[in-house]
């Protein structure tokens, strides 16, 4: 039984938690900067005061629940009212909570390519259309290298579904732990082993074996994409050299020393694919597509 001072510090963590998650106050919803910021100051004061001794005084699991959800509304906001660091920092806090944007368990995998097959396209997998696509640059173009050109168009034939992200720590481990592939180098580096972040160090063998495995699980063909299919994917139909446009603008470009953990930096060419950055500026390596074909 709590004593009462106990009691009396717990509802008022408790209900400063809440009142900071909540996107509305007094009956009105809240800027959003302001709320991102709330966000991350909640889940700043949980990690100080220990989610699990809170556990104990607090409904932890509605909070948590009601934080993550925030987080990924503010990481996915493409007007972006918060500078990058924020948002990188809200990523992070993301990962300690347990980000869900992404399947990392079989079933979770399964349960995304039930929803591919069913039509619907607001899950981890987006569909890029059978159409004809801009690749390469121009002739023109100072900031191309000469494997880039000449500029030209393809076409696709067939849709196929690429994944949103890259593929994260958190679903490598899974592999490793189902008896896959040895821990990455970057295993407990605090710069690089984030849930959330994108694995980093990847061979391509690694990355075929990976998705040989997905494949084998999921009863799906998940491979890498084609050069031609991942820049039609992270251009979109208007062929941007940038997620901003075809200008290459230096103060746009982020700097920050950790890899991204699946923020959306600008707006992106492809409307249906949230977290590639430009044909430029992503490793192509790290995503995925799914292919439904046999």
């Amino acid at each position: 039984m709590l004593q009462k001072p106990y009691s009396h510090m717990a509802d008022r963590i408790g209900s400063i938690l809440t009142e900071l998650i909540d996107c509305d106050e007094g009956g009105t919803s809240k800027p959003s900067q302001r709320w991102y910021r709330d966000l991350i100051m909640a889940a700043e004061l949980g990690a100080e005061r220990d989610w699990n001794l809170l556990r104990a005084l607090i409904n932890v699991d509605r909070l948590q629940r009601d934080l993550r959800q925030g987080l990924a509304a503010l990481l996915s906001d493409r007007t972006q009212p918060l500078p990058t660091a924020e948002r990188v920092h809200a990523g992070f806090l993301l990962g300690k909570l347990g980000d869900n944007r992404f399947p990392v368990e079989i079933h979770e995998w399964q349960r995304e390519i039930e929803s591919v097959v069913a039509g619907r396209i607001s899950g981890y997998f987006c569909r890029v259309n059978p159409e004809p696509y801009i690749i390469g640059s121009n002739n023109d173009d100072p900031h191309a290298a000469d494997s880039e050109k000449p500029q030209h168009t393809v076409t696709l034939d067939e849709p196929f579904w690429i994944g949103r992200f890259p593929i994260t720590n958190a679903q490598w481990q899974e592999w490793v732990r189902k008896g896959g592939d040895e821990p990455l180098l970057n295993v407990g580096e605090i710069e690089f082993d984030s849930p959330n972040q994108p694995a980093n160090g990847v061979a391509w063998g690694q990355s075929w074996l990976f998705c040989k495995w997905l494949s084998q699980v999921t009863g799906m063909t998940i491979r890498l994409p084609t050069e031609y299919e991942w820049e039609a994917a992270a251009r979109g139909s208007d062929a941007r050299c940038y997620p901003w446009g075809v200008v290459f603008q230096k103060w746009r470009r982020p700097r920050l020393h950790r890899p991204s953990k699946g923020i959306s930096v600008h707006k992106q060419a492809n409307d249906n694919v949230v977290h590639l950055r430009g044909f430029r500026e992503a490793d192509r390596l790290a995503d995925q597509a799914f292919d439904t074909r046999p």
